[in-house]
């Protein structure tokens, strides 16, 4: 068994020790926890009536993908393993986004809350994002919408903090700007945002250079 097919295998092992599924569903939950779920077993469980299963389908994907970022990370093979549940069960791309969005942001803005919080983005944290985008089937602004809630509400809660910082606030406001300028690709601050961490500059020259990116 290929190490994307023990993925698979564990989480929905686990899924039937936490959930009690019962029904066609159990059925195809079964197969994916043994690791023998094909096509035509799918099509004898649930293509029948695939539109009344259809959110059960949905909610099997999102448990995977909760299994797979439980570590705050994914991997090639974990992603490797969410496309083929996908193919299984006939996901398609935009199903997560048009019927479980709600969910995803709450996946998802518990991650970029990790993110936020570290103070320092790496190389492998700019990964995770762009596989988070990924393993969702979001577009670059559909990401965007669903992550900006948590986003502003960490970077809100820091311009509090450094703004009580006395003395530190101006370093420890370059070095927050500094850190969200790792994330530009999918987060800018606000205007609003920008002139409480810096203030209102009286001349061009007093806002920090990289504020015009």
């Amino acid at each position: 068994m290929s190490e994307h097919e023990e993925i698979i295998r564990k989480a929905f092992a686990k899924y039937i020790e936490d959930k009690h599924p019962t029904g066609s569903l159990a059925s195809v939950v079964q197969l994916l926890a043994a690791g023998t779920l094909s096509p035509d077993d799918f099509n004898a469980a649930i293509a029948h009536d695939y539109a009344f299963y259809r959110e059960g389908l949905l909610d099997l994907v999102l448990y995977l993908i909760e299994f797979c970022i439980e570590d705050h990370q994914l991997s090639h093979e974990e992603l490797l393993a969410v496309r083929t549940v996908k193919r299984l069960l006939h996901i398609n791309e935009g199903d997560l986004y048009g019927l479980r969005r709600r969910e995803i942001q709450g996946l998802m803005c518990r991650e970029i809350d990790r993110i936020l919080s570290d103070e320092n983005v790496d190389d492998v944290e700019a990964l995770h994002q762009a596989r988070l985008q990924e393993v969702f089937d979001l577009g670059y602004d559909q990401y965007r919408e669903l992550a900006r809630a948590s986003f502003d509400r960490v970077i809100d809660e820091k311009i509090r903090s450094i703004a009580s910082s006395g003395s530190a606030a101006a370093e420890r406001a370059r070095q927050l700007y500094d850190h969200v300028l790792a994330l530009d690709t999918v987060f800018r601050l606000s205007d609003s945002q920008k002139e409480l961490l810096f203030g209102q500059p009286q001349r061009a020259d007093e806002q920090p250079s990289s504020l015009s990116g």
